[in-house]
């Protein structure tokens, strides 16, 4: 299973109370934040393939289109 962080960053400002994230103007920053993290972080051992959720780019693109 692959985390997908926009919904890891959606839950959590639920959590804080806000309720519609989206509008929220740093979500598009926390997302591509948490990508990054996890960009880095090291793969377990013995790990052939990592896959992550989007990049970083396809988060930044509909984010300055308009389209939130």
């Amino acid at each position: 299973m692959v985390d997908e962080a926009a919904t890891d960053v959606d839950v959590h400002f639920q959590a804080l109370g806000r309720d519609e994230a989206w509008r929220d103007p740093g979500f598009v920053d926390a997302i591509t934040l948490l990508q990054l993290e996890r960009l880095v972080q090291p793969a377990p051992p013995a790990t052939a393939v990592q896959v992550f959720d989007r990049s970083p780019i396809c988060t930044f693109a509909p984010a300055t289109s308009g389209c939130r």
